[in-house]
């Protein structure tokens, strides 16, 4: 079976860095399977025009094409799985990503072309539908996360986290080359020109009212063991030159004995890389003798959601936080360490 994974192209966006969510897929598929398996990632160029990454599409001649998509890319793949369906009407399309878990059904009517769509984590769930069509079984109730049509009706199966999530092996990094794209990084600036972003965990506890990490990745958190995390690094490290890694977790810190440990081992290995968390970290998971050992250990820059020091719309967030317990961690923040903190905020809550 030939796969491809798409990420659409998008000339817009001012981040761009390797698409893990893709590579993942891509790696764990090879783990499992004789597939062959190629990613088309829209994000590496901006120059491109839509019509040259449909051509590519269409050459590849794919059993299945998977679609990666944010809620913007939604016009995107309606015009590339038409013109897909038109042209090569036996390949199989499948959607999966953030717009997808958010709004599974949604997504499918949106996407009349789309013939499959996956919510939340996709390697358990992208294997076992390619061995359901591979079979020709089709018993698609079995798949979990996956959103298909039956008797003019559009179903939905409840979504998939892996717990054991060293299971889930290495993201597929020779499909995403960090030195292949543009030094646009997540959070704008770096101390390195090479940069690659990494997960050691997944998930969020927290039910903050305008964020939908939860959709994508679940409430509980799932870490992968920090050794697992440390030898994708020193591969990346090796492999592609990477000096600076962008830790992009949910809640990194949030556990402060695994966040101690990383760094504690990544001292005693002599790594001298730079570290960075710009997705964020809570306020209240932080203490000066971490603080202190995540700067011994590289770490130079945290984001950290502010949204808005008004406690009535924190509360209507539901935040969880105050605003004097942001004020004493960030003055904790500084007196500590020479951590540098980018503050996130919301301009106009409804």
């Amino acid at each position: 079976m030939k796969i491809l994974l798409v990420v659409p192209p998008n000339q817009f966006t001012l981040t761009r860095i390797p698409s893990l969510g893709p590579a993942w897929l891509a790696g764990y598929l090879r783990g499992k399977t004789d597939y062959e398996i190629k990613l088309l990632d829209g994000l590496r160029l901006s120059s491109r025009s839509y019509d040259s990454y449909l051509e590519e599409i269409l050459q590849e001649k794919a059993d299945i094409v998977g679609f990666s998509l944010f809620s913007r890319d939604i016009p995107v793949v309606a015009r590339m799985s038409q013109i897909l369906k038109k042209k090569t009407p036996g390949t199989i399309i499948v959607a999966g990503g953030a717009h997808v878990s958010a709004l599974p059904r949604h997504t499918l009517k949106k996407l009349p072309c789309v013939d499959f769509a996956i919510a939340g984590e996709g390697e358990v769930p992208f294997y076992k539908l390619c061995r359901e069509l591979e079979s020709e079984s089709n018993n698609f109730a079995s798949v979990p996360g996956l959103v298909w049509r039956e008797h003019n009706e559009i179903r939905a199966n409840d979504q998939y986290f892996e717990e054991e999530m060293d299971s889930l092996g290495f993201p597929a990094w020779d499909l995403i080359d960090p030195s292949s794209y543009p030094h646009q990084p997540h959070g704008v600036v770096s101390r390195k020109s090479l940069v690659a972003p990494i997960f050691a965990t997944r998930g969020c506890p927290y039910h903050c009212t305008y964020c939908g990490a939860h959709k994508v990745t679940g409430y509980p958190i799932r870490k992968r063991s920090i050794f697992h995390v440390i030898e994708e690094m020193e591969f990346l490290s090796q492999k592609y030159d990477v000096e600076e890694f962008h830790i992009e977790d949910d809640n990194f810190t949030l556990f402060n004995e695994y966040a101690i440990e990383f760094c504690e081992e990544i001292i005693t290995r002599g790594h001298k890389w730079k570290l960075a968390l710009p997705n964020g970290v809570r306020l209240n998971s932080l203490n000066p003798p971490l603080i202190k050992l995540m700067e011994r250990a590289g770490f130079y820059s945290f984001a950290v959601g502010i949204e808005t020091a008004t406690p009535r719309l924190l509360k209507a967030l539901k935040r969880a936080i105050t605003v004097e317990t942001m004020k004493e961690k960030l003055e904790m923040i500084a007196a500590n360490s020479n951590i540098q903190v980018v503050g996130y905020s919301f301009l106009g809550i409804p």
